[in-house]
């Protein structure tokens, strides 16, 4: 049974009811956001409300085929429910439904017409506890693609699209009105609002407001939604809805209570394929606002930055002396993150810094004097730095330290990041350019502000931004907030601010190396020129940290990667053997590239133990 249409119907967009005595202005109050708890990843479209049942219902291909859902809607949206009962088809897509009173809906789904089906407009009306399946509308009926129905909120006037009559397969907006008998008039196209494009998902506002998507008008690029308002006897010419379009589609537009709106949109950083969107609706008035504001738009594919952060323990003995090229390279910014000498001064650096009593005594000449100065832009202490000896003819400096217990055995930690996106999506826009500007877009960091160039100040543009330039600002960083603005003659008309929350996931691991099937925890012993860097003495206050940690059964191997360390290696497995008699000791010489990436192969040999 059909439910009773009340006598006074209520229309809840009524505080938007539009007069006809002047044009208006539509805009969006606040950046659009994505309906996540309503979005899959296929196309989710074609919002409508349903004002007596307070809810919405739209359509999603989740299942194969488009099929209507609903989700009511207090200040937020309930999880998605397929409507039951023969409204849907899991076969066959029903689409576009749109409501003329509490008992009955118009909507899109296909006929067959013999030689091929066709979308065509069908009634539905409400039977008991559900919508009966659609029946076709005789005086609407077509072999042509008809969809995408609007009604008024009286329920008189019926807008839909069409490819009716056009050669180039674009479509467009078309109308009709109910006769007394409950059938149709003939319907015409909406000539002043038709363009050489495709007009789409038309959206019936008010009686005299229409809200349409159109790829045939200017705008940043694919589908735009726009606005017209009928005025004596014709509507007036279409005007973009400001903060709502970008380069990518935007369409289905509909309006809900308290000035929601919704539309859908493929744009980057949603979940897949069409979305839908909310934001606020406003109404301006001309008479105090000016419709040509520039509306800048800036749209990345993704909603955060991710840091994947791969940290590697281990422990290897204080050293006595490092390469002097070391030190050029580390002054010059052109030494490697893994390189264990340029670790192990930092972290000497570290220690300084925390033990004011602690000394370091280097060589009394260039390169020991280059090293006081390296220390000293790392914020150690001048006093604590001291030189001693001439310097000879070796490549290396030696070093000592002074008052120090923690440099018994040295700790590092090898940091590796990956940044997801490694290329950020980025898509500019804008509404209402004027004829010559300049854009300026800034990345905000924790700590820095970078001015990023672009390659012309032109609009719509898309590019990609390499994150890898900016890695280190992005790890000390919560979030990154990116500024687009664009200026004339110095004056800037508008700016527009994005966010991209940074977030981590971190691994932690010591420094493991697989060699017939045996995993084997790593000891780094840093080496140059065939020799090692560190005294016999620290050597064995390594070898005193083992004793605890292995039985005397486990296995010992020396693994060195160059040849140049063969020699090296047996010595070093000859001091294992008379220290740890009963434990196997050999030596390997492996390749570098199966060491974990960003350990420093080249100027160590390692020491490897395996229970």
């Amino acid at each position: 049974m059909m439910r009773v249409l009340p006598i006074l119907l209520i229309i809840y967009f009524c505080s938007f009811s539009i007069s006809t005595a002047y044009q208006i202005g539509l805009n969006v109050e606040s950046e659009p956001v994505n309906l996540f708890e309503l979005n899959s990843k296929t196309d989710e479209f074609a919002p409508r409300w349903n004002q007596w049942e307070k809810r919405i219902y739209f359509n999603s291909t989740i299942t194969g085929s488009s099929q209507f859902y609903t989700s009511e809607f207090t200040n937020k949206f309930s999880s998605p429910a397929l409507v039951k009962g023969p409204l849907n088809q899991s076969r066959d897509n029903r689409s576009y439904i749109t409501f003329a009173n509490s008992g009955e809906a118009f909507l899109a789904k296909f006929t067959n017409f013999g030689r091929r089906p066709f979308l065509n407009l069908h009634r539905s009306v409400y039977v008991k506890n559900g919508w009966s399946a659609p029946e076709h509308i005789q005086s609407l009926q077509f072999e042509s693609f008809v969809s995408h129905p609007t009604i008024s909120p009286d329920g008189n006037m019926l807008v839909f699209v069409t490819d009716l009559y056009n050669d180039n397969n674009d479509t467009d907006l078309w109308m009709c009105w109910r006769k007394e008998d409950n059938t149709w008039t003939e319907p015409i196209p909406i000539d002043e609002l038709n363009s050489h494009g495709s007009e789409i998902t038309p959206f019936l506002m008010s009686s005299d407001t229409l809200l349409f998507a159109s790829n045939g008008y200017e705008g940043p690029g694919g589908y735009d939604i726009f606005y017209s308002v009928f005025i004596g006897d014709k509507w007036e010419r279409p005007r973009p809805i400001a903060g709502v379009n970008t380069e990518f589609d935007e369409s289905d537009p509909c309006v809900l209570p308290e000035r929601n709106f919704l539309f859908a949109s493929n744009r980057p950083g949603g979940v897949g394929g069409l979305d839908l969107y909310s934001a606020k609706l406003e109404q301006v008035d001309p008479m105090f606002s000016e419709f040509d504001e520039v509306k800048l738009n800036l749209q990345f594919q993704v909603s955060n930055i991710n840091i994947e952060r791969h940290t590697i323990n281990y422990n290897y003995p204080m050293l006595n002396s490092i390469p002097k090229i070391v030190v050029d390279k580390l002054i010059q910014d052109t030494l490697t993150k893994g390189n264990i000498y340029a670790q192990f001064l930092l972290h000497l650096s570290e220690l300084l810094k925390k033990n004011p009593e602690m000394q370091l005594i280097t060589e009394s000449n260039e390169h020991g004097r280059r090293l006081s100065d390296l220390f000293t832009t790392w914020n150690v202490s001048e006093n604590q730095i001291k030189m001693s000896g001439t310097d000879g003819k070796s490549n290396e400096l030696t070093l000592s330290v002074l008052n120090c217990s923690e440099c018994n055995v040295m700790t590092a930690k090898n940091l590796n990041y990956n940044l997801k996106p490694e290329m950020l999506d980025v898509a500019m826009s804008v509404v209402n350019a004027p004829e010559n500007f300049e854009l300026v877009f800034i990345a905000e960091f924790k700590n820095k502000s970078e001015l990023i160039k672009l390659e012309a100040d032109t609009l719509p543009q898309r590019f990609f931004l390499p994150l890898a330039k900016y890695a280190n600002y992005i790890y000390s960083s919560d979030n990154v907030e990116f500024i687009l603005k664009i200026k004339q003659n110095d004056d800037i008309l508008n700016s527009v601010y994005k966010n991209l929350f940074v977030t981590l996931a971190e691994t932690n691991e010591d420094l493991n190396y697989i060699f017939n099937n045996s995993l084997y925890l790593l000891f780094p012993i840093p080496s140059f020129e065939g020799k090692l860097s560190s005294s016999t003495e620290n050597l064995n206050k390594l070898f005193d940290s083992f004793g605890s940690n292995f039985s005397n059964k486990s296995k010992s191997v020396v693994f060195y990667t160059e040849e140049i360390y063969a020699s090296v290696a047996r010595n070093l497995a000859a001091q294992l053997k008379s220290r740890f008699s009963s434990r196997q000791v050999s030596i390997q010489k492996i390749n570098q590239d199966d060491l974990p990436t960003g350990i420093d192969s080249q100027n160590a040999i390692f020491i490897g133990f395996a229970n």
